[in-house]
């Protein structure tokens, strides 16, 4: 019951939204969890179903994904054939990771890791040991289960034994000839971890985290020091190798030496790291080896609370000089000269602290910059400041120390131009008070990932106002606009309890072209298209929809409609304008009433002069996907195929991906991308930041895409699971009958089940329920086709006694 839980979990992201379609998520960054080299072909793969990998040993690199919800904890090769575990599926490639198909593999528990001897693969899960045949996936069966209180992690084969590590504190030696386990190793200590399991060339490696590490609190990686165990006469017996190794996670056992990576300090900061390769010999004597220019550092955070801190998770020798190493943070950091030098190939993770410029909704996140669809630029709130990819976000690369003290010590303010150009506005306070007389705007190219600066602009607001007559600037995000770009400002003077609106108007070159100070009729925010600038003013009555097509000029009135915000006592009411679609303008509804707040999108149609009102848990934020529009909230996602229908809509929860939350959706040249955030700390207002694709594809059966389509949606099952039938509410075009409406039933393998157990029963004028009768199906997940001339939806559901 669980597998199909888990399964439908999977198909209700992919529930079609409009015309057939389905949405699916790639996240861009991940941790690597390990590394793979098949075939002259680096893989590397991690979590959120990212695999990485390389045909030219590290100097090009491509990504695909296996699905969001499919962390790949390992890879494994038996001939030509590649295996990709995650915690419920299995997946093949035939053609060395180019592609891949799940495995007809299903089991109750999850699985945690698996290994093979080129003949049978083995899996554990918590407290199992499974095992498959080679060319025989789908027959697995279980080899041994043990008592509910061991927890499994890893697990290898040396000849008829198997090596599992329980809990990290011990290893079971397992007989698969017998199925006796016994006990071989223990530390009794749970702060002397077991990990990183290896056998090679018939010896059995373990890491054990050293009794000279600090104290299991202290997160700081610099004190953590590890010990080498080696065992070679199948875990009777265990000799220390090395002792006290400053190491991450993992190592590389090379003839007499073993090799690992740690952290430098590159500077006087605490959170400020590079790495060096460590040489250890099996008598214990470690020799450290710096590394010259390393091309990228370690923002490592030794905050107590951070649970996401840097650490490699496997080093890979590729061949004679070059190595690899892939970790947390999308880090993949490689060396070609046999670990005398090495180079960040990746490394991300940036953050942000939120910023409100308004009341009643949140302000975007502005950090993050696409100049095209390969050219991303990410800004951090916090060292080191910038975070750059080059190849549409496969891989990225992080700012020098140097260039990230030297440009980025203070309060700035990016900017960036389609063409490319990039640029920064730092304030130059020159008084105590906090004056801000003078703008200072840096001018940057990117070499070799570090700053260059080409060009400094100097906005001297003395030249339009009094001298020391500025008390202090904010600014706002910046937008295009018929080929110039805006950056708002607000303006607080002295003397003056108003804020000045201001707009500082930039060619592509980012030169200064104008300056705006306190525009007609104008408030923030507003939205734009690509004709106009829409805007909206309040009097004591009435609210009134504005627009212009020009900031220096007056905006047109082009709808009123009765006044909301209210600010009275304990009741406040503010109003903000989030989207203009076809015809119908979006607001956000922010109702404090004492310590509670409240939320509400209102939509006004201004061809009928209609206004309605939709609850949501949080401030909304909108995205029209095509002719849907997309409603995000905290916990909901809702598509609704017609803007001016609020009644007809589909909603499922807004993905949680591992703590990540989605906050926003925005298209770069045809590509549909998602911002997630993550709260780093309950005590602190700062959040990681991560990107992701959004891709529509077309659903289950796919057909070709056809320029005209009638209008057909359909809502989720209920009940579901079923056990003699389930309901599906399908609503159509005018025009059309529920005779029109064509059902068919498949199973999870695409056959088709010729028997007609479906019944349509009138509900209103172009809506019908469609009752599917279940009571002689199998247990399993089905497919319900539902079509209307060249208009379909895949719907799933559960079948279960």
């Amino acid at each position: 019951m669980k597998n199909l839980v888990c399964l439908l979990f999977g198909f209700i992201l992919c529930i079609p939204v409009a015309s057939g379609k389905s949405l699916e998520f790639e996240m861009l960054s991940t941790d690597y969890n390990g590394i793979l080299y098949s075939g002259n072909k680096i893989l590397v793969y991690g979590n959120y179903g990212i695999i990485t990998f390389s045909t030219d040993l590290g100097t090009t690199w491509r990504q695909i994904s296996l699905g969001w919800e499919n962390d790949i904890l390992k890879i494994i090769q038996i001939d030509d054939k590649l295996y990709a575990l995650s915690p419920n599926k299995i997946f093949i490639s035939d053609d060395n990771g180019e592609t891949w198909q799940e495995a007809p593999i299903q089991w109750e528990s999850n699985f945690v890791d698996f290994c093979t001897d080129g003949k049978k693969v083995y899996i554990v899960t918590e407290n199992e040991i499974l095992s498959f045949e080679k060319e025989q996936e789908s027959d697995i069966n279980l080899l041994y289960k043990f008592d509910p209180f061991v927890k499994f992690t890893e697990v290898a084969v040396w000849k008829n034994f198997l090596f599992i590590i329980d809990s990290k504190v011990s290893i079971i030696k397992f007989n698969i000839l017998t199925k006796i386990p016994t006990d071989t190793l223990t530390t009794g200590f749970s702060n002397r971890e077991i990990e990183n399991l290896k056998v090679i060339d018939s010896t059995i490696y373990v890491l054990v985290v050293s009794n000279e590490s600090s104290p299991l609190f202290d997160l700081n990686f610099l004190f953590i020091r590890h010990t080498i165990l080696v065992s070679k006469d199948f875990g009777e017996s265990w000799k220390k190798i090395t002792s006290d190794l400053p190491i991450t996670k993992d190592y590389l056992i090379e003839g007499d030496e073993a090799y690992t990576l740690a952290p430098v300090r590159a500077s006087k900061k605490d959170d400020n790291f590079t790495i060096s390769f460590v040489k250890a010999n099996k008598e214990g004597v470690n020799i450290v080896t710096e590394v010259s220019n390393p091309n990228a550092w370690i923002p490592y955070l030794s905050d107590v609370e951070d649970k996401h801190p840097f650490q490699v998770n496997e080093i890979k020798r590729i061949n004679d000089s070059t190595i690899i190493v892939c970790g947390t943070c999308k880090t993949i950091i490689i060396s070609k000269d046999n670990g005398n030098s090495w180079n960040f190939v990746s490394y991300f993770r940036p953050f942000i602290v939120p910023e409100f410029s308004d009341v009643s909704h949140p302000q975007a996140i502005d950090n993050i910059f696409y100049q095209n669809k390969d050219k991303i630029f990410i800004l951090s709130f916090y060292p080191p400041y910038m975070f750059i990819s080059y190849d549409n976000g496969t891989t990225f690369k992080s700012l020098k120390p140097d260039t990230s003290y030297g440009w980025f010590n203070g309060s700035y303010y990016p900017l960036a131009s389609p063409n490319g150009k990039l640029g920064f506005f730092i304030i130059n306070r020159k008084k105590p008070t906090g004056s801000s007389d003078t703008i200072i705007i840096k001018h940057f190219d990117i070499v070799n990932d570090t700053l260059s600066k080409n060009d400094t602009l100097m906005i001297v607001l003395n030249e339009y106002f009094k001298p020391d007559s500025i008390q202090a600037i904010l600014f706002g995000n910046s937008f295009y606009f018929k080929s110039r770009i805006y950056l708002p400002a607000f303006l607080i003077l002295y003397n003056s309890n108003k804020w000045m609106p201001s707009y500082f108007v930039f060619n592509n070159d980012l030169q200064l072209i104008d300056t705006i100070f306190n525009p007609p009729q104008i408030s923030m925010p507003f939205v734009v298209d690509d004709n106009y600038i829409y805007s909206i003013s309040k009097d004591s009555n009435f609210t009134y929809i504005l627009r212009t097509q020009s900031l220096r000029s007056d905006l047109d009135t082009i709808a009123i409609i009765p006044q909301i915000e209210i600010r009275v006592s304990d009741l406040k009411v503010y109003i903000t304008l989030l989207k203009v679609l076809d015809g119908c303008f979006f607001f956000a509804k922010t109702t404090i009433e004492g310590s509670i707040w409240k939320w509400n999108l209102l939509i006004f149609d201004s061809s009928n002069g209609n206004l309605d009102s939709i609850e949501v848990p949080s401030p909304p934020i909108l995205y029209n996907f095509g002719d849907t529009l997309i409603l995000l909230c905290d916990y909901w996602m809702r598509f609704y195929p017609n803007c001016r229908d609020t009644s007809l809509y589909f909603e499922y929860t807004n993905p949680n991906i591992n703590g990540w939350k989605m906050t926003s959706i925005f298209r770069v040249e045809n590509q549909d991308y998602v911002s997630f955030v993550k709260k780093f700390s309950v005590f602190i207002d700062k959040y990681e930041v991560n990107l992701g694709k959004l891709k529509l594809k077309h659903s289950f059966p796919s057909i070709a895409v056809e320029e005209s389509k009638p209008f057909l949606f359909c809502f989720p099952p209920y009940p579901n699971p079923s056990v003699n039938f389930t309901n599906i509410v399908v609503c159509w075009d005018s025009g059309f009958t529920s005779e029109d409406i064509k059902v068919s039933i498949y199973n999870i393998n695409g056959q088709k089940l010729e028997i007609p157990y479906t019944q349509v029963e009138g509900l209103k004028t172009n809506c019908s329920i469609i009752r599917l009768f279940t009571s002689n199906l199998p247990d399993g997940i089905y497919i319900a086709k539902i079509q209307l001339q060249n208009s379909q939806w895949s719907v799933p559901f559960v079948k279960s006694k």
